[in-house]
């Protein structure tokens, strides 16, 4: 039977954040805690990774998934590199992007040399989003990194209406 919710590693995007954790060190990611959130570091897509697990506001449900990359990246060409392969591995599984987007930031130029410049002054802007009728993927260099967000239709639908419930209560 298929899930509702969009699948992560095989485990569908539901249920409490910490019941999600569990599903994840069960195949064998280590969980290490900060004052304000679990990170979980492990293997994705054959790169070493952490993952920031986000929760709904009043009733803890994971409605997104966060892999950051590790390490970061110090060179373009590298970067650059695995997140095309990434990509294509996204479209062999998900089809075209609903979005996709290449640019660089003036003063700088794909190609005039100083891309690892424009990477290390946060002017590199690559992402793709891949929709499924379960959720959202979408994978996008980002702070010398690459990261990849898997977001839960219905989950994030509930964060939305706890958010927008906590704002009315509020005013």
């Amino acid at each position: 039977m298929e899930s509702p919710h969009i699948l992560f590693k095989g485990i569908p995007v539901t249920g409490t954040v910490e019941s999600f954790a569990d599903k994840l060190q069960s195949i064998g990611f280590s969980c290490q805690k900060t004052e304000d959130r679990s990170i979980l570091c492990g293997v994705f897509a054959n790169k070493n990774c952490s993952i920031i697990l986000k929760s709904t506001v009043k009733t803890n449900q994971i409605w997104q998934v966060i892999v950051l990359i590790d390490p970061i990246y110090e060179s373009w060409i590298q970067l650059k590199n695995d997140y095309n392969l990434l990509k294509s591995m996204y479209i062999n599984k998900y089809g075209q992007p609903s979005n996709d987007f290449q640019y660089f930031l003036p003063p700088y130029v794909e190609g005039d040399g100083n891309e690892d410049h424009a990477l290390k002054d946060g002017n590199v802007f690559y992402g793709a989003c891949f929709d499924t009728n379960e959720g959202s993927i979408l994978l996008r260099i980002f702070n010398n990194t690459i990261t990849i967000g898997y977001e839960d239709n219905i989950n994030r639908q509930l964060n939305q209406d706890e958010l927008e419930t906590r704002i009315m209560e509020d005013i």
